[in-house]
């Protein structure tokens, strides 16, 4: 049965998460698949969140380890340990919504060096940041 899920890279030098939502994708070896989440959150929200530059930081230095120049090894067993906060519904729409700008954007790779990717990607990281307190 197809089902949407949110894919994360296993290792890298930043955590990179991509939202399947018609469940067409395989995940490859090492990655890790997430396909399920509360229903009280958006899965582009938790794509935003994974996506962040926030979040790379938190899970490089929780998960990371010396080896291939510090890259990120990050499991399954790693995925409940993320801080999600739950935030206002407004906050999950516009985070998610870059986050599926972003992901549109990222599928064109001649577009991830464009102005509207680090425009909308800016704008994901200081969301990112507000929700968790950060001043950024």
């Amino acid at each position: 049965m197809k089902k949407p899920k949110i894919i994360i890279g296993g290792m890298g030098k930043r955590l990179e998460a991509w939202f399947d939502p018609s469940g067409d994708y395989m995940a490859g070896k090492s990655t890790v698949v997430v396909s399920e989440w509360p229903d009280a959150l958006s899965p582009y929200y938790l794509l935003g969140l994974l996506n962040s530059r926030l979040m790379s930081f938190f899970v490089n230095e929780i998960y990371s380890v010396v080896a291939m120049g510090r890259s990120i090894n990050f499991g399954k067993n790693n995925v409940g340990g993320l801080p999600i906060p739950l935030v206002a519904d407004e906050i999950q729409y516009e985070i998610g919504q870059l986050a599926e700008r972003l992901q549109t954007l990222a599928s064109d790779a001649a577009d991830v060096n464009g102005s509207e990717y680090q425009t909308c990607l800016n704008r994901l990281n200081i969301l990112v940041d507000d929700v968790f307190g950060m001043d950024g």
